[in-house]
């Protein structure tokens, strides 16, 4: 099997340094008071400024449990996220509603890494040669091609994010999570966010706390 050419391996390593990825790592714990437990109906509210994340985030995260079979809806489906609600109010709601836990989903430190990239390339040599007919007749010299890549930095995306799930009864945190996420120097904010949030939920079903009593779509894992 011949090599594949320099030209081909540099356009290789440019389309995967170039390539948006993302992964994710989570971290939990369960409170011991808790252990054996496992709550039935889910409200998943995000504490984000921006409407845009905080639905996106809440949505991902209802998503992710529904396709586990657990009975989970958005904060928006009964708090108007333009007005303030006391504690008494949404305890009183939940109940209502039959919630009996809050899973809360929210960043807590970002920042970005630079990384340099140091330059280096290759060389190709090319021996002498001639033309042995014709005009010109006669041994030309040699020659060399240079490529470089490199030389240059890349700011990668790092946040740090939590999870709590809250008893909505004593109203006491029951299961904790921090995510690190990452990505590549194309990756977006927001796609390191959604990585959190899928490493997050995935950790949360694997520490059973949650019935999962619904029927699963099909085609879900």
């Amino acid at each position: 099997m011949r090599p594949l050419p320099a030209a081909l391996l540099l356009a290789l390593f440019a389309l995967t340094a170039c390539a948006a990825t993302t992964d994710a790592t989570t971290t939990s714990a369960l409170n011991p008071e808790f252990r054996g437990h496992r709550f039935q109906k889910v409200l998943v509210g995000a504490r984000y400024d921006d409407l845009a994340a905080q639905q996106d985030t809440e949505q991902r995260v209802v998503a992710e449990l529904r396709k586990a079979g657990v009975d989970a809806a958005p904060w928006g489906d009964l708090f108007f996220p333009g007005q303030e609600h006391t504690e008494d109010q949404i305890a009183a709601k939940l109940g209502e509603q039959g919630y009996d836990a809050v899973l809360t989903f929210q960043t807590s430190k970002t920042w970005t890494q630079r990384v340099s990239v140091p330059a280096s390339g290759t060389t190709t040599f090319y021996g002498t040669g001639g033309r042995f007919w014709g005009p010109g007749w006669g041994a030309y010299p040699g020659w060399s091609t240079t490529t470089t890549y490199g030389g240059y930095d890349l700011d990668l995306p790092r946040a740090v994010y939590e999870m709590r799930l809250v008893d909505q009864a004593s109203r006491e945190t029951a299961w904790f999570a921090t995510v690190r996420g990452e990505g590549s120097s194309r990756a977006e904010w927001d796609e390191v966010r959604r990585a959190a949030i899928d490493s997050g939920i995935a950790q949360l079903l694997a520490d059973d706390v949650l019935v999962r009593a619904l029927p699963v779509p099909t085609g879900s894992r």
